[in-house]
C-alpha cells in the first residue's frame, strides 16, 4: 500500500543522501600531468629538503608522491605529533590536495612550496636558517673552542673566538674590530644563558653544538609549526 511506497521512496533518499555524503568527503582526483609538469613535479620533490622534509620519501615522483609532499609540507609528516602531548591542536580544515589541483590546473606547480607552507613569517625565518646552517655545515663547519678559549681576551683566542661567532652573529662578521664581550651576551641571550660575557662551561658547550645539530633542531621546529591552524585565534597563549 501507501506505506510500502513511503518506506521505499525513504530508504531511496537516505542512501541518496549516503552517496551525496561520501562524494562530498572524497575529493576530486588530480589532474593528470603532462611531461613538462611531471618534470616540474618531479623536481619540487627532489628539493623537498629545502623545507626539512626527506626528498627520498617521494622518488617515484607520481601524483601520489606529489599529494604525499604536499600534505607532509602543509600538515606536517604522519606519526611525528607525539601522542603525549598536551596540547591537543585542532584538526586541520585546510585541504592540499584541492592546492595541489589548483596549482595543476593554474600552471602553477613552482609555487606550491609557497602555497603550501605554514603561512607564517616564523616558519620562513625558520627555512632561511636551515639554509644557512646546512651550508655552514657543508662547508665544514665552525671551528670547535677548547677551554682556553675562556681567556677570549688575548690575542690567539680572541681571533678563535671572534671567528666562531662570526657565523652567526652579523655584527661580528661585518666589524672585524666588534666588541667581543658584548657579541658573547648576545649570544647568551639567544640560547638561553647567563648574559655575563664569561665563557663558561654552558657558553662553551653551546658554541660546540655543530651546524649540523641546529639544522636538525630547525627541521624539528619547521615540522611543530606544519602543526598549528592556517588561522591563530587573536587570543592565545604563546
Amino acid at each position: 500500500g501507501n506505506n510500502g511506497i513511503v518506506q521505499v521512496r525513504l530508504v531511496g533518499l537516505a542512501a541518496l543522501l549516503m552517496l551525496i555524503c561520501v562524494s562530498a568527503a572524497e575529493p576530486a582526483p588530480l589532474p593528470v600531468l603532462d611531461t613538462s609538469q611531471a618534470r616540474q613535479a618531479a623536481e619540487l620533490m627532489k628539493h623537498a629538503d629545502n623545507d626539512g622534509l626527506d626528498p627520498t620519501q617521494y622518488v617515484s615522483g607520481d601524483t601520489a608522491a606529489l599529494l604525499a609532499f604536499a600534505r607532509d609540507i602543509a600538515l606536517g609528516r604522519s606519526g611525528t605529533r607525539s601522542p603525549k602531548s598536551e596540547v591537543a591542536l585542532p584538526a586541520s580544515d585546510f585541504d592540499p590536495q584541492a592546492v595541489v589541483a589548483q596549482a595543476i590546473r593554474e600552471g602553477k606547480l613552482a609555487q606550491l612550496p609557497d602555497l603550501l607552507s605554514p603561512p607564517y613569517s616564523e616558519y620562513a625565518f625558520l627555512k632561511n636558517a636551515l639554509a644557512h646552517y646546512r651550508a655552514i655545515a657543508q662547508a665544514g663547519g665552525w671551528p670547535r673552542l677548547t677551554t682556553a678559549a675562556k681567556d677570549y681576551a688575548a690575542g690567539t683566542q680572541a681571533a678563535l673566538v671572534r671567528n666562531r661567532l662570526s657565523y652567526e652573529d652579523e655584527v661580528v662578521a661585518g666589524d672585524p674590530d666588534a666588541d667581543l664581550t658584548k657579541a658573547l651576551k648576545r649570544f647568551q641571550l639567544h640560547h638561553g644563558l647567563d648574559t655575563d660575557g664569561v665563557l663558561g662551561p654552558a657558553t662553551l658547550a653551546e658554541l660546540n653544538i655543530p651546524a649540523s645539530a641546529r639544522a636538525d633542531t630547525i627541521m624539528a621546529d619547521m615540522e611543530r609549526w606544519r602543526w598549528m591552524p592556517r588561522v591563530l585565534e587573536p587570543d592565545r597563549i604563546v
